[in-house]
């Protein structure tokens, strides 16, 4: 395949249109609302191009307060932030003299990045790029399009164990044919014939396709280069969601190796909805999940996983304060050490990582099922408008710590009433509230690169204010 590059003036073109569109839909809110979202992104603007952090300087009330009061019940937080993440690249393309970056520097330092414009393109709804390849369904030739994805090689994070094949799970049995994807489909998918081929945009990482037959429609991803245990992960992660029967998730129905090599996975397809009003019930559902899905076991999950592409240990421990500290931000800050050599940021988080028992005190914590992973570009609704969510790092974990990419949710009031008449509120909350994002803002760090550090450790300083540590 011919290697993609992203071209400066496919970002500053990207940029202006999701720019234009964010200003599009503020002249569609009343006078009041659109006051408050412009005068939120022009702060956004003035304060990103130096830093990507919110609340530089302020105590942990005041910058959650300032979060709660812009979320609102809208996805506008989710636009501002893809804007943030466009500028910050576009920038430092503008700032090096460089016209591209290819696909091994992008997948290796702003994976990212291309999320961001994946998501901004679809926002945007503009035409995914694709290629046309003919495949051959039940002896006919059929032209199938398959999504292009702009990063070919493997992100740099990627545990090794992800481009092997994995053992099976009892659950979810693997088999090698010339088309595991065609004979699953035609034999215990009960269709007698698949009609027609489509792709589906949005994804970043695999190619994701819709496979239509005479007993219904599948959804199907796919990767060339990573091995089985990726795809393992989230049939696992999927399974656990589904069977506390509350928040609706795709069923997973199949992973395993290609012939080829790589791997696929095939769940059930949900047509999703338009509706954006789902806020209320989404906590409601979310909150029913979390108290259903529990664990014996403690903290952790039954496979590692990944956090966008970085890996996500999930040995199992008693001790909650213990496993998010060392399995979470213990990890991601020596990942920082490693690749950035960023010792200062890995001292201070180690002072907080051994100090932050305090902040559970008086707090009955017990292992609740997590999606893990609970941004905007993961949650969506079905046709009937019922809330559905996706793609998946789940494990066992204090239930606050779901909320952790809340600032790419815009999780609003609704959302969190709803919840907490399921789950109550537990004391502290609040001061608990930015320890979760910081592991989110570390594992956007590594990732994406230095525009997140300012934000990690603002959170990271104002602990250690706080704490007196």
């Amino acid at each position: 395949m011919e290697e993609k590059v992203l071209k400066l003036d496919e970002l500053q073109e990207l940029l202006e249109a999701h720019e234009q569109c964010l200003h599009e839909r503020v002249e569609e809110k009343s006078n009041s609302e659109q006051d408050l979202l412009v005068k939120q992104h022009q702060k956004d603007e003035g304060n990103g191009r130096k830093s990507n952090k919110r609340g530089c300087g302020r105590s942990l009330r005041a910058r959650n307060s300032d979060d709660r009061e812009f979320h609102g019940n809208d996805p506008e937080p989710a636009f501002v932030s893809a804007i943030l993440t466009l500028r910050f690249n576009h920038e430092a393309f503008v700032s090096t003299g460089s016209t591209q970056l290819s696909p091994v520097f992008v997948a290796g330092n702003n994976l990212l990045l291309q999320c961001a414009v994946c998501h901004c393109k679809m926002l945007l709804n503009q035409s995914i790029r694709r290629e046309s390849e003919e495949k051959r369904i039940g002896g006919e030739h059929m032209i199938v399009m398959s999504s292009s994805t702009w990063f070919t090689s493997l992100p740099r994070f990627l545990p090794s164990s992800f481009t092997k094949t994995a053992k099976s799970s009892p659950k979810f049995c693997m088999s090698m044919s010339e088309d595991p994807v065609r004979e699953w489909i035609l034999s215990e998918g009960k269709a007698t014939k698949i009609t027609k081929i489509s792709p589906v945009g949005g994804g970043c990482i695999n190619l994701a396709s819709r496979y239509d037959t005479d007993a219904g429609s599948f959804f199907v991803k796919t990767n060339r280069s990573i091995g089985p245990s990726m795809f393992e992960a989230e049939a696992l992660g999927l399974g656990a969601m589904y069977e506390t029967g509350t928040i609706r998730v795709p069923k997973p129905y199949k992973f395993g190796p290609l012939p080829t090599g790589g791997s696929f996975i095939i769940m059930e397809f949900i047509q999703f909805g338009a509706s954006r009003g789902y806020q209320s019930e989404l906590g409601r559902k979310l909150a029913e999940m979390h108290k259903a899905g529990k664990s014996s076991k403690g903290y952790g999950f039954d496979v590692d996983n990944t956090i966008g592409s970085t890996p996500q240990i999930n040995t199992w421990s008693s001790d909650w304060v213990q496993f998010y500290g060392d399995h979470r931000l213990g990890y991601q800050l020596k990942l920082l050490l490693d690749q950035f050599g960023d010792r200062t940021i890995y001292e201070k988080g180690q002072r907080l990582v051994k100090n932050m028992g305090r902040l559970f005190t008086n707090v009955e914590i017990e292992p609740c099922l997590l999606h893990g992973d609970l941004w905007s570009g993961n949650i969506s609704s079905d046709k009937n408008g019922e809330p559905v969510i996706l793609d998946p790092a789940s494990y066992y974990g204090h239930s606050e710590a779901e909320f952790g990419m809340s600032w790419c949710a815009g999780f609003g009031g609704s959302f969190y009433n709803s919840y907490f008449e399921v789950m109550p509120k537990q004391p502290g909350f609040e001061e608990r509230r930015d320890l979760y994002m910081l592991y989110h803002y570390l594992n956007h760090y590594n990732l994406f690169g230095s525009g997140y550090r300012s934000s990690a450790m603002s959170i990271i300083d104002d602990y250690l204010a706080f704490l007196r540590a």
